[in-house]
């Protein structure tokens, strides 16, 4: 899959699913700037059904998802939402991920993922309003009513964002494959 900057069509990142030849239930996700393998190397992460855990290797080093990334709620005591999507604040108790990468708290990434449209801002320090890094709309999950396509999958990521851009482009990534993984036995096999 390509990363495409849109207005000019140039490849941004390419990203590669591998299996893991030892563990064939287990993917690992390659990251890479350009348009192809050969792309400079961003990081990748392995997920899967598997008793290994779950691992991301970025900036030299290798962290457990589970330690990086973290599902909670996000406390905001801003105001209502905003007009502007570039200003649009978190409200008390919407569905957030933090993402933990780096030791400093004022680089931690928090996507809120309630609603069709999914919003990356930094991590919200006091009552100061956090800076929007990004929107992120997935595909949806079943056919649309009318029959036609589904608009396509959509990573917009702001100026303020721009320095942060490989770890919004992982995070996403990583967050969107533990939305889209059945929980239970039952719902692993999408046949039904």
């Amino acid at each position: 899959m390509l990363l495409i900057f849109q207005p000019a069509s140039l490849p941004l990142y390419h990203i590669s699913t591998h299996l893991n030849c030892f563990i064939p239930s287990s993917y690992i996700t390659v990251i890479r700037r350009g348009d192809s393998e050969a792309g400079q190397y961003v990081g990748q992460f392995e997920m899967g059904i598997s008793v290994k855990r779950s691992s991301i290797i970025m900036d030299g080093k290798e962290k457990l998802t589970d330690a990086v990334l973290v599902k909670g709620k996000e406390k905001s005591n801003v105001g209502p939402l905003s007009a502007t999507p570039t200003s649009r604040r978190l409200t008390s108790g919407q569905r957030t991920f933090l993402w933990k990468w780096h030791n400093d708290e004022a680089r931690h990434l928090s996507w809120s993922y309630e609603g069709p449209v999914k919003y990356c801002h930094l991590r919200s320090q006091g009552g100061a309003q956090p800076p929007m890094l990004a929107t992120y709309t997935p595909p949806p999950l079943t056919p649309r009513a009318d029959g036609r396509p589904a608009p396509p999958t959509t990573l917009k990521v702001f100026p303020a964002g721009q320095e942060l851009f490989d770890h919004i482009l992982v995070s996403a990534l990583i967050i969107e494959r533990k939305r889209l993984t059945p929980i239970s036995a039952n719902s692993l096999m999408s046949w039904s």
